[in-house]
């Protein structure tokens, strides 16, 4: 069930699918209840339902608001960016910045809906590959400029990537274990890695 078209909703929408976001982001699938997501949002189940339909639907409203979001702060630096090691490495640490405080604390929300054990919401999956495949892509490109730039030595890019790509994860699930920690440490072991990558090269 969605809301009539043309009549007023009463409510801003779009900061509603935010506290819907922040909700599962903390909570995670199994415990955003409808008494949690109520309490989170401030409407009511009926007014959730109506608006947005069952809970899977939120879900995974959730989930491609939250991509939005790592698509605009994240990863367009990524892929606009004048440089490429440095991009790279303003990235993780972004990334642990938004681990001090809530909801980042939490970690991340597809990393979390991805490992929860629950029943996930059918289209879920697509969700989460997809936001493998966005980061794998835009690390992608931050690397084929640090090449270009003689920045890190030629090499298997793709893999390059995927390695960045698991630290990501790994930095989120520290912090969703609490341990924000070494979420920074994991962080702030990029520098090296490229380092690594850069040994040999001449600028």
């Amino acid at each position: 069930m969605t809301h009539s078209p043309g009549r007023p909703l009463g409510f801003d929408r779009d900061a509603v699918l935010d506290a819907v976001v922040d909700t599962f982001w903390v909570h995670g699938y199994t415990g955003a209840t409808t008494a949690v997501l109520e309490a989170g949002t401030g409407l009511s189940r009926s007014s959730l339902l109506n608006t947005f339909g069952p809970k899977d639907a939120l879900c995974l409203a959730a989930a491609d608001r939250y991509q939005e979001r790592i698509d605009r702060f994240l990863l367009q630096p990524l892929h606009e960016g004048l440089e490429g090691r440095a991009d790279i490495e303003a990235f993780f640490r972004q990334l642990a910045d938004l681990k001090d405080s809530a909801p980042g604390s939490s970690g991340c929300l597809i990393v979390n809906l991805s490992v929860e054990s629950a029943r996930r919401p059918e289209g879920l999956d697509v969700r989460i590959a997809r936001y493998r495949q966005s980061l794998q892509a835009a690390f992608e490109v931050a690397l084929v400029r640090a090449e270009a730039q003689a920045e890190v030595r030629p090499g298997d890019v793709p893999a390059r990537a995927s390695v960045l790509v698991a630290l990501a994860v790994a930095v989120n699930w520290a912090a969703r274990c609490g341990d924000v920690r070494h979420a920074r440490v994991l962080a702030g072991s990029v520098p090296s890695l490229l380092d690594d990558l850069a040994a040999g090269t001449t600028a």
